[in-house]
């Protein structure tokens, strides 16, 4: 049982680290297009880099959230996740079909930070059960 609950705490914080990268991305997206506009054909501004993440992001959350569940029973934190999850799958959809760059690293960046809390969230349920 112990051991199940250091791979739900260990898959939960590298769920926070790709959280984290997602906003640090979107946040240095506007310096890379000032700095250097050719820049942002390097992967790290491209679609792929973004539906790459994507398909870490969603797994590794739905995962984390779920392994965490199972210890501690605190729905808390579902709210903010599936929030966090909506957001950055409709940024990435959204930025291929209608919304700009900018538009869509703000609303990446908000998911992550969404993401971030509740990952955060199931930590600290998961560190405080029994």
């Amino acid at each position: 049982m112990k051991a199940d609950k250091a791979n739900a705490i260990a898959v939960d914080k590298a769920a926070i680290g790709v959280s984290a990268l997602c906003v640090v991305h979107c946040l240095s997206i506007p310096f890379i297009l000032a700095f250097g506009p050719a820049l942002n054909l390097w992967l790290w501004g491209s679609e792929a880099f973004h539906l790459a993440l994507l398909f870490v992001v969603i797994p590794l959350s739905l995962v984390a959230f779920w392994l965490g569940y199972r210890f501690h029973h605190n729905r808390k934190m579902l709210l903010p996740g599936l929030v966090g999850l909506l957001i950055v799958t409709a940024a990435a959809i959204l930025e291929m079909l209608w919304i700009g760059p900018a538009t869509a690293a703000v609303m990446t960046s908000t998911g992550g930070v969404f993401l971030i809390l509740a990952h955060w969230m199931n930590l600290k349920a998961q560190r405080t059960c029994g």
